[in-house]
């Protein structure tokens, strides 16, 4: 029968109708049908009465699915809601065997068998199938297998047990309990069975399913008794041995006897949570009594803060629940290896089985599988992944669970969305507590304690794993939210979580807790914060071991409703970008808002905590916070704004490993502090807000506002520490702090923070000419140029500062002391309008040269910069580079002067940092070089002409100077306006606050002085004749070249001694529009103003009285004096023809002063000079002599140095003539005296031979080469010279008893390859031969011999397989040089020794034999088996003991009783050892040691009486200095080897007077160490800040050896 008929397409159809019917029937309609002996009756009705047309579409369809309706895919069923009609208990006759295999099937089938599955028995439920375990004790099986249903029943009072290697559900669904119907009555325990060894389940697609596992792709439900809530919190604190608890109970709970909770720690130390189990429990009173005492004492209580209620009371759990599962526990918990739930999907027969698992009031213990923690296999104690959203089809949740004892997390969600972790119970979970990488998690009113980091889990010692795990871990999650839920005791961080998008207003975190973490909250700088700016809100903090929030990314940071109470150290921010040296100022803030700040709360007592302790503090001991100097908990600290991470956690997370950023601003709002004040017993004190102890490189503005006190002390709202002594070392600051720890500004903006509006800034002066040297601080370090007036007067600094060191401040700032006078600053109340100024080096020398220190003149204080440390590591070594970037703190409205160590950059920017639009000072830069500076503004795309420059009417730059007129700006003027005074040398400009910047650009001119006769400056030009001249002489344009200084004989700054005046001449273009506009290069016009100011070509062009003073080109000043003459510093000295001289000329060049002058040109197109050999008589060297090498080379620093000069033929008599080649013209010609060139040592040596032992009888070639016996080089042509042949004869050196030498012995070495072939030779013997070759030249010039040693192995020793050597060493008791005077006579002794014992010893190998001398020692090696190679010891000891001879040449020489085997003596059979001398007399050892001491005592006497009785200089005068020690400080973790030495402060120079491994002092003090180590001690350094300012000169030797681990740091110790 049909299932549809329409006459419509399937559009309407009708049901059959129960019977039959015809046209006549009642109510028929067109449509109805029915069926018949297997007919379809259709009925068509037309009411009409007439004909028409109908259109049919007659379909009949028969369905394959019930009612025509398509059930929905196996994937997509809803969970069931009860138990299934058609469940068969499992113990009922359900079961067949499987035809393979150890399975029992539950299944329909006729097969069924009256058995049950047996133990460890693999089971399959069929789909279709629903068993249920009511009362029956199930075995342990083996894999089970769920495709259809099985449920633990729920209704008895009755204990049940499930164990399974595997429970696989595939589709199908299993069930403890339900949702209506959880299990109040009975208990389950779900136990998975096997350990690490056990086998692994592989059958299907997916996620690994490991062992040990429940893995679910269809349904999982378990449903517990309802406990009620699954933790609260203590109302009043329980005391130390106290049994009664009282919690804030509610009507929800259900907690009885026998239950068993966790109270967690409130203090920093996590093993003070503890276990407890409760003897009763009033539900009304929330009393619990508890089966035995508390060990710890345990917080509860209410703070109340600004009508907030804070409860900082403990956590209380409860872990028990009446469904558990569990993994086994083998042999304890040795392998870590517990159960597993996988929630997941894979594909079966090419349909998904996608898995939800939904818990309700389970607990699971012994759960997880270590070390598995990534994305594509977490063996957590649950995790889904890839199982796509939450929905009523797959209601995935996990709710008032317990977890407990784990092997790995607890929770883990990873590409699913929408799953919620609620009310559950989480305790010493291992790794990370909870895992999210999913969207729109809801993590809620959960309790997480004790998570455990697996680098000191169970016993490891983890030093330098990289893993920083965390109780919450969200990273990568996405729309997170998470509340009310409580992390305690995590070894490493508490809620590692990526905050919320500042721009999303929605409240996605509140009231979450931390208690007695590591680290509370913790973004760390691996850590991927996808927002701009990140919001960390909703959290209570307390008692947290290293941070309460520690925050070091690449976002901006806003910390909103927040509260932070008893910490150890509050708030950490760190941000990060943009790095400096791509000059990007960022707009980087952390702003901390609406938040509450607790110093000390009354729920605290120091005194009963303990301190914490184990593995996982000792192995990051290096992360621990910072203090305050007298141990002070900062809360609230300055944010670091940095250019790069610090690479925590390989790096110790509170220090600092990149240069500050350029940018960065700080704001505190509506902060309530409280209870900052003395100390409570046993607490240490804290300060409100605090500098980073370890920021010593800069620190960005702060702005508080709208703050709000309750108890709290002036003397601790901040805390600004001084700078670290131990960085003043030249791997760090160098040779004076750092500026981080002396540039704060930190701003009252409102007067809320100290009542009355003002800032707070450092004690920059401290130990400013203190007694404190190291600290390299004094009037001593001023540069001197600003010392210096216009006219060389010396000026002291009292009268350019007569208020005094340090910040310029109003009167009415106080110096506040703090943490007992080690820690300092500044209050200045008012409208004090402090900003921070850029300072920043666009010169690619910007990281190499230094321009500190840079002193500050402003309001009658001085003050001095240094800048940043060095963070740089170049292959394991400090980079010796810093940063010039600054950021120098002034006072808006103040002018400043600002004079630099060195030259001027190239290209300097300048803003105020953070500053309002309506903030500006006046900057007074001074140059070392006159070079035009240049001021742009807009980001360098506008020019600002200065207010003494004019563009004439030809459209050329000049700059003015009116007499009585004032072109200094004031802050009247506009941002950038400027004033170029060239007499003082001081560029004067505007700078506004805003985002406004200036770039100060040195132009590319050249700047050149020309020296007049005395006349009246009226008299000096005619119609810019000289204007002219200059022109034509350099061929530019006349518009290129202007006046800019004329200093007359009266000024009291001349530049010549000559009576007369001095010009000053600007050459190269004037200022462009734009700074990156191109202005042309005056390279070439400066090589050749200088070369005609050194050829002396400048009178003939400006008058002949006109002398060139001075020519500036860029940074360089060079002075051009005309040589006039060139002279030998280094002459001649050859060694022989072919080879370059061992000694090569160097050549300098002098005037007529007979002064060295330093340049010959300029740097860029230095003189060059160039080297010929002089043609002469041929009785003058050789005809065909050719000198070659480098012959024409630079001028560098005034010195021509020759490297590589050779001549090719030997004679006497050689000339070398050298002479100025470039500029030509010169006529500078230097000659050498004459000198002879010694004809080429020559040898033979050994090409190539027939590799490996030859065999005895066997056929050998060797082919020899011409080589220069002193390097050892081939000759590439043996007719050099003439020779028209080199003929070479061998034979052994002397004949052998074992055999004869045969072949072609005579052969002619061959001119085109210059070798030799030796193919055919043949040895009948065995063992060592010596092949002596005679080589004979024509002409008779060259006669001499070549020796090679040739092993012939004989044929009695080709079986010989060596097992054992021995290296042996015998002596002929006579003199080396006097018995063997010739190589001939050497090679004989050692063949005729050799072949004595080889002819003995015939089972054995004797070989590598040589010569050498201590009397006569033969050392060889004998090789063999290891008996045979004992016995030959043995024997030759004997034949030695005896007095064995050795006739060579008819004299007969004995060996000595003396002989060594692998380097010890050998004394068995061999006589006794001789005695040796006893050494000197002890009277000569005493003189010896009294010399020593004398001689000391001289030295340190000299050395004392020259540094500190007699100095020899002024600044020895001024300036006493102290030499220390230094050793490593940066060097590598792994680095167990120290390197010390020492080095002392004098006047800015940083002098190194040495550096030792310490290894090597200390084997030297330690005789019995290694004999083969020798000490090496590194020559000194001697790295020079010159006094001189803007000039720096490095005389540097090796630096110290570097260490194996490539590491090298220089930093004093003891400080």
């Amino acid at each position: 029968m049909p299932d549809t008929v329409s006459l419509d397409g399937g559009l309407n159809s009708k049901p059959a109708s129960d019977e039959a019917f015809t046209c006549e029937t009642e109510g028929i309609l067109t449509g109805n049908w029915s069926y018949q002996d297997g007919y379809v009756n259709v009925a068509i009705v037309n009411s009409e009465n007439t004909y028409k047309d109908i259109k049919l579409d007659l379909k009949i369809l028969k369905c394959y699915f019930p009612n025509c309706i398509k059930p929905p895919p196996k994937d997509e069923e809803p969970p069931f809601t009860e138990r299934p009609d058609y469940s068969k208990k499992w113990d009922s006759k359900i079961w067949k065997f499987n035809t393979t295999g150890n399975l029992m099937t539950a299944s329909e089938s006729s097969e069924t068998v009256n058995q049950f599955p047996a133990e460890n028995q693999n089971v399959l439920i069929e789909e279709g199938m629903w068993v249920l375990i009511s009362k029956y004790k199930v075995p342990a099986l083996g894999i089970v297998t769920i495709k259809g249903g099985l449920e633990i029943d729920y209704k008895y009072t009755y204990d049940y047990e499930f164990k399974a290697s595997v429970i696989i559900v595939l589709g199908g669904r299993f069930h403890v309990g339900w949702l209506n119907n959880p299990m109040t009555l009975p208990t389950a325990r779900i136990i998975l069975t096997g350990n690490r060894n056990s086998p692994m389940y592989t059958e299907i697609d997916g996620i690994p399913v490991s062992n040990k596992a429940l893995a679910v792709y269809g349904a999982f439900e378990a449903h517990g008794l309802n406990h009620g809530t699954s933790w609260v919190r203590l109302a009043e604190t329980a005391p130390t041995d106290t049994k009664t608890l009282t919690i804030r109970t509610d009507d929800s709970l259900n907690w009885k006897t026998g239950d068993s909770l966790i109270i967690t720690s409130t203090s920093n130390n996590k093993e003070e949570a503890e276990r407890v189990e409760i003897q009763s429990f009033d539900k009304d009173t929330g009393t619990i009594t508890l089966k035995k005492k508390l060990k710890y004492r345990h917080s509860g209580g209410i703070e109340t803060v600004n009508g907030r209620n804070i409860d900082l009371g403990a956590a209380v759990g409860i872990l028990s629940r009446s469904i558990s599962i569990e993994g086994e526990v083998v042999d304890g918990d040795a392998d870590a290896w517990g159960g597993r739930i996988i929630t997941s999907v894979t594909s079966i027969d090419g349909e998904l089985r996608t898995g939800y698992a939904r818990l309700h009031d389970v607990s699971l213990k012994h759960m997880g599988q270590d070390g598995f923690t990534e994305q594509s296999d977490p063996r957590f104690a649950i995790a889904y992944t890839d199982t796509g959203s939450v929905s009523a089809i797959k209601p995935s949740e996990v709710y008032r669970c317990a977890f407990a004892d784990l092997y790995n997390s607890a929770f883990g969600a990873f590409g699913m969305d929408d799953i919620v972790f609620e009310d559950n119970v989480v305790l010493n979970a291992l790794g990370n507590g909870v895992v999210t990488i999913s969207e729109n998690t809801t993590i809620t009113h959960n309790l997480i304690a004790n998570t455990q980091w697996t680098g000191s889990y169970d016993g490891r010692n983890e030093e330098f794993t990289l893993r920083f795990e965390s109780a919450l871990s969200a990273m990568g999650s996405k729309d997170l939210s998470i509340h009310d839920n409580y992390i305690a005791g995590s070894e490493r961080i508490g809620y590692n979580v990526p905050g919320v998008d500042c721009e999303n207003n929605a409240i996605m975190y509140s009231n979450n807790f931390g208690v007695g973490n590591v680290i509370a909250v913790g973004i760390l700088p691996k850590d991927v914060v996808p927002f701009q700016c990140t919001r960390l809100s909703g959290f209570i903090l307390f008692k947290n071991y290293d941070y309460g929030m520690y925050y070091h990314n690449t976002a901006s940071l806003i910390a909103k409703d927040n509260v932070i109470s008893d910490e150890n150290f509050g708030l950490f921010p760190m941000v990060l970008g943009p790095d400096p040296l791509s000059h990007v100022i960022g707009n980087q803030f952390v702003k901390v808002e609406d938040s509450i700040v607790i110093g000390q709360s009354s729920v605290t007592n120091c005194t009963e905590e303990t301190n914490p302790a184990g593995a996982y503090l000792d192995l990051s001991k290096d992360h621990r916070s910072s203090r305050g100097p007298g141990g002070e908990r900062p809360y609230i600290t300055i944010a670091v704004f940095t250019g790069g991470a610090n690479n925590c956690p390989i790096k110790p997370c509170g220090q600092i490993m990149s240069y500050n950023a350029i940018s960065g601003e700080m704001k505190i709002k509506n902060v309530t502090f409280v209870n900052f004040d003395v100390a409570k017993s046993g607490c240490k004190a804290a300060f409100a807000i605090s500098t980073l102890k370890d920021n010593d490189d800069a620190n960005h503005p702060v702005f508080i506002s709208e703050a709000k006190h309750i108890n709290v002390k002036d003397l601790f709202k901040i805390l600004i520490h001084r700078p670290n002594v131990g960085k003043i070392n030249p791997a760090d600051c160098v040779d004076m702090d750092c500026d981080g720890l002396k540039k704060v500004l930190v701003k009252d903006m409102d007067g809320t923070f100290m009542g009355v509006k003002g800032s707070f800034i450092p004690q920059s002066e401290f130990e400013w000419d203190g007694d404190d040297t190291r600290r390299g601080l004094g009037d001593y370090r001023i540069p001197k140029d600003a010392l210096t007036t216009v006219i060389g007067e010396v000026v002291s600094v009292d009268s350019l500062a007569p208020k005094g060191r340090g910040i310029v401040r109003p009167d009415a700032c106080k110096l506040e002391k703090v943490s007992n006078g080690k820690a300092a600053y500044w209050w200045c109340p008012g409208e004090v309008d402090y900003e921070m100024m850029l300072i920043e080096s666009y010169d690619s020398d910007r990281e190499t040269r230094r321009l500190s220190p840079i002193a500050f003149f402003s309001g009658g204080y001085v003050d001095l910069m240094n800048g940043p440390q060095d963070h740089g590591w170049c292959n394991g070594y400090t980079c010796q580079k810093r940063i010039s970037t600054f950021l120098a703190m002034i006072l808006s409205g103040k002018n400043v002067s600002i004079y630099f160590s060195s030259t001027q950059p190239d290209l300097i920017r300048f803003a105020l940092i953070r500053a309002g639009d309506d903030k500006c000072a006046v900057v007074a830069l001074y140059y070392l070089n006159p070079n035009r500076i240049d001021v742009y503004i807009e980001d360098g795309t506008k020019h600002v002409l200065p207010t003494n420059g004019e563009i004439d009417a030809n459209n050329n730059f000049r700059l003015k100077n009116e007499e009585g007129v004032s072109y200094i700006p004031t802050c009247s003027n506009d941002h950038g306006s400027n004033y170029i005074d060239r007499e003082a040398r001081l560029i004067y400009f505007v700078i506004k606050g805003g985002t406004r910047t200036i770039f100060l650009k040195r132009a590319n001119v050249i700047v050149v002085a020309f020296g007049f006769p005395s006349v009246s400056e009226e008299d000096f030009f005619d119609s810019d004749r000289m204007i002219q001249n200059i022109a034509a002489l350099l061929n530019i344009a006349v518009n290129k070249i202007r006046i800019v200084k004329i200093i007359s004989e009266s000024s009291g700054r001349r530049r010549r001694a000559a009576e007369g005046m001095t010009v000053l001449f600007e050459i190269g273009d004037g200022p462009t529009e734009n700074i990156d506009d191109d202005i042309g290069d005056v390279t070439e016009e400066a090589s050749q103003l200088m070369n005609e100011c050194q050829e002396g070509n400048i009178g003939s062009a400006l008058g002949e009285e006109t002398n060139c003073e001075e020519i500036i080109v860029g940074q360089t000043t060079y002075i051009p004096a005309q040589p006039e003459e060139l002279q030998f510093h280094d002459q001649i000295s050859p060694q022989h023809e072919g080879v370059q001289f061992l000694v090569q000329p160097r050549i300098r060049a002098y005037d007529t002063n007979g002064d060295v002058i330093d340049n010959l040109g300029i740097e860029e197109s230095p003189w060059e000079i160039t080297a010929s050999l002089r043609s002469c008589d041929p009785a003058c060297g050789h005809a065909n002599a050719v000198l070659s090498g480098t012959l024409t080379i630079p001028s560098s620093n005034g010195w021509f140095n020759f490297t590589d000069l050779q001549i090719s033929h030997k004679g006497d008599g050689y000339i070398i003539d050298f002479e100025i080649s470039s500029p030509t013209g010169t006529n500078l010609t230097l000659a050498s005296s004459p000198f002879s060139v010694d004809g080429l040592p020559m040898t033979a040596g050994v090409y190539s031979m027939t590799s490996g032992d030859i065999p005895q009888d066997s056929t050998f070639s060797i082919t020899f080469d011409l080589r220069d016996n002193s390097t050892d080089i081939a000759i590439p042509d043996i007719t050099w010279r003439g020779h028209t042949s080199f003929d070479v004869t061998c034979d052994l050196v002397t004949s052998s008893e074992t055999g004869t030498f045969s072949g072609t012995l005579s052969k002619t070495f061959d001119s085109a390859t210059g070798r030799a072939t030796f193919d055919d030779l043949t040895f009948s013997g065995y063992g060592l031969v010596t092949i002596s070759c005679l080589v004979v030249s024509t002409p008779d010039e060259y006669e001499f011999y070549s020796f090679r040693k040739v092993f012939v192995l004989g044929s009695h020793q080709a079986s010989i397989v060596p097992e054992a050597s021995a290296y042996i060493v015998v002596r002929y008791n006579a003199d080396y040089d006097l018995t063997l005077p010739t190589p001939v006579a050497a090679a004989q002794l050692e063949q005729a020794t050799i072949e004595v014992f080889t002819i003995k010893y015939t089972g054995v190998i004797i070989r590598n034999s040589f010569l050498s001398k201590g009397s006569i020692l033969v050392t060889f090696t004998v090789e063999g088996q290891s008996l045979n190679v004992t016995s030959t010891k043995q024997e030759i000891c004997k034949e030695i003991s005896s007095g064995m001879q050795i006739t060579i040449g008819g004299t007969a020489l004995t060996l000595d009783k003396y002989m060594t085997v692998d380097g010890t003596d050998y004394y068995a059979t061999c006589g006794e050892r001789e005695k040796e001398d006893d050494g000197l007399h002890p009277a000569y050892i005493a003189l010896i040691v009294l010399l020593c001491l004398l001689v000391i005592g001289i030295v340190v006497f000299v050395v004392v009486w020259r540094l500190k009785i007699r100095p020899k200089s002024k600044t020895h005068e001024l300036r006493r200095f102290t030499v220390t020690e230094y050793a490593d400080l940066k060097g590598d973790e792994t680095n167990n080897t120290n390197r010390g030495g020492f080095y002392y402060i004098d006047n800015g120079r940083t002098v190194f007077l040495g550096a030792q491994n310490q290894k090597a002092r200390e084997l030297s003090n330690n005789p019995k160490g290694n004999s083969n180590f020798q000490p090496q001690v590194a020559a000194p350094i001697t790295t020079l800040y010159d006094e001189k300012p803007g000039r720096f000169h490095f005389r540097s030797s090796p630096l110290p050896p570097k260490q194996e681990d490539g590491t090298r740091g220089i930093t004093p110790t003891g400080m």
